[in-house]
């Protein structure tokens, strides 16, 4: 996605370190179960035929839990960083993180 990168590191073998942007970065600290392999959703709009994400949301499992938490990144405006924008958990979870991934449409984080 036009040099868009997801950074993901692991730390004491349950802390997942999680960014997006085309430099390197990490936006959020995470207790997680989270594989590299977890799907992703992107938000974002169609611009001149293209999409163009303004955001993307991840589930990780703290290790022992089933659900797991929702973690909401928006990107920079010059889409080289990101940062967190909020957790969700709970009934609903996908709704809220989507709407709270849609409210930085256009604006950008940082």
């Amino acid at each position: 996605m036009d040099g868009l990168q997801v950074w993901v590191a692991f730390s004491d073998s349950a802390n997942m370190h999680m960014g997006v942007g085309t430099r390197e970065n990490y936006a959020g600290d995470f207790m997680s179960a989270r594989t590299p392999g977890s799907p992703l959703e992107w938000r974002g709009v169609m611009e001149d035929g293209r999409f163009r994400p303004f955001a993307v949301i991840v589930r990780y499992v703290h290790p022992g839990e089933r659900s797991g938490t929702l973690a909401v990144l928006g990107l920079s405006r010059d889409r080289t960083s990101s940062c967190l924008l909020g957790e969700e958990t709970g009934p609903d979870q996908n709704r809220r993180a989507r709407e709270r991934a849609d409210r930085v449409a256009g604006h950008g984080c940082g």
